[in-house]
C-alpha cells in the first residue's frame, strides 16, 4: 500500500508535525541570521551617511565664516591676504561636496538594506506557508490511501470467524445495557452509548470486560490497519444486531435506528507518549429511542 511505515493517520500527522516544526524552525533561524546581517550593514551605512553630513556641514560653515570676515570694511587687506586660505577652503569645500555624494550613497544603501530586511521577512512567511501546505498534502494523501486500504480489507475479511466470536461476546453485554437502561417516567428519551475498544491483543468493553485474543486462541492483530478493519466490521455487525433485536424499545416506542437517524462512529485514540503498538480504535454505537413511559411534568395548580 504505502512505502512508509503504516501507522494510524492521526499518529502519522503527529510524526509529520514534528518534522514540519523542525523545517519551519530552520527557516526561521536562516531568516533571523540574514536579518541580523542586513541590520548590521544598514546600521553601518546610516552611521557612515551621518558622519559625512557632519563633515560637509562643518566645511560649509567654515567657508561662510571666512568669507564674512573678509568682506568687513577695513579688513580688505586681511581679505586679500586671505585669498589663498579662501582658495584652499573652496578646494576643501569641493572635496566635502564630493564626500557628501558618498554620504548620499551610504544613505541610499541603508534604505535598500532596510527594504531587503522587509523582503526577507515576507519570504519567510511565504516559505513557511509553502511548508505547511506541503505537509497538509502529505497527510491528506496518506489518509486517503489508508482509508482506501481499510475499505478494501473490510470487504475481504467481513466473513472472518473472529468477527462472529467477537460480536457474540459483545452483543450479549450490549443487549443487557439496553435492557437495564433507566426508563423512569420523567425521562423523555432513551439514549445509551455502547462502546468497545480494539487493541492489538484484545478488545475491551466500557465495563472493563476483555476479549483476550490469546485466551480465545487468536493471534494478535498484525498492524494498526487490521485494528481499524476489525473495528469497522465488528461495529457494523453489532449495529445490525441491535437494530434487529430492538426494532421497538422495551418501553413500547419505535427505536430511532435507521440510515438517517442511526449514530455510529469510529474514532482513533492515540497516545503520543507511548509506542504506536498501544494505539487503539474506539467504536461507539448510540442506542436511541423515545421513552414510552415518559409523562410530561405538570405545573403547580394544573
Amino acid at each position: 500500500m504505502m512505502e512508509t511505515k503504516i501507522v494510524f493517520p492521526k499518529r502519522y500527522r503527529y510524526y509529520q508535525d514534528v518534522l514540519r516544526k523542525k523545517e519551519i524552525s530552520k527557516i526561521e533561524e536562516e531568516t533571523k541570521n540574514s536579518i541580523n546581517r542586513l541590520t548590521s550593514m544598514a546600521s553601518s551605512a546610516k552611521n557612515e551617511s551621518q558622519g559625512y553630513g557632519i563633515v560637509v556641514a562643518s566645511g560649509i560653515i567654515g567657508m561662510f565664516i571666512t568669507a564674512a570676515l573678509g568682506s568687513i570694511p577695513g579688513n580688505i587687506n586681511t581679505a586679500m591676504n586671505g585669498f589663498i586660505p579662501i582658495g584652499l577652503l573652496i578646494g576643501i569645500g569641493v572635496g566635502f561636496f564630493l564626500r557628501s555624494m558618498r554620504g548620499s550613497d551610504a544613505y541610499d544603501r541603508a534604505n535598500e538594506l532596510e527594504q531587503d530586511i522587509e523582503q526577507a521577512k515576507a519570504e519567510q512567511e511565504e516559505r513557511i506557508e509553502a511548508v505547511n501546505l506541503e505537509y497538509e498534502k502529505r497527510y491528506e494523501l496518506y489518509k486517503a490511501q489508508f482509508d482506501q486500504e481499510v475499505a478494501d480489507r473490510i470487504l475481504r475479511f467481513s466473513e472472518d470467524g473472529m468477527v462472529k466470536d467477537v460480536c457474540d461476546w459483545a452483543f450479549h453485554d450490549f443487549e443487557s445495557v439496553v435492557l437495564s437502561t433507566d426508563r423512569s417516567s420523567y425521562i423523555p428519551e432513551i439514549k445509551q452509548m455502547l462502546s468497545l475498544t480494539v487493541y492489538r491483543d484484545r478488545i475491551r468493553l466500557a465495563n472493563g470486560k476483555l476479549f483476550n485474543f490469546k485466551k480465545q486462541n487468536y493471534l494478535d492483530l498484525t498492524s494498526c490497519m487490521m485494528q481499524d478493519v476489525l473495528a469497522h466490521i465488528v461495529g457494523r455487525e453489532l449495529q445490525f444486531r441491535i437494530m434487529e433485536r430492538f426494532p421497538e424499545d422495551p418501553s413500547g416506542t419505535i427505536t430511532e435506528f435507521g440510515e438517517e437517524k442511526y449514530e455510529y462512529s469510529i474514532d482513533i485514540r492515540s497516545d503520543y507518549e507511548e509506542d504506536d503498538a498501544k494505539d487503539a480504535v474506539v467504536v461507539d454505537i448510540t442506542y436511541q429511542a423515545p421513552n414510552g413511559n415518559y409523562v410530561a411534568p405538570k405545573g403547580f395548580g394544573e
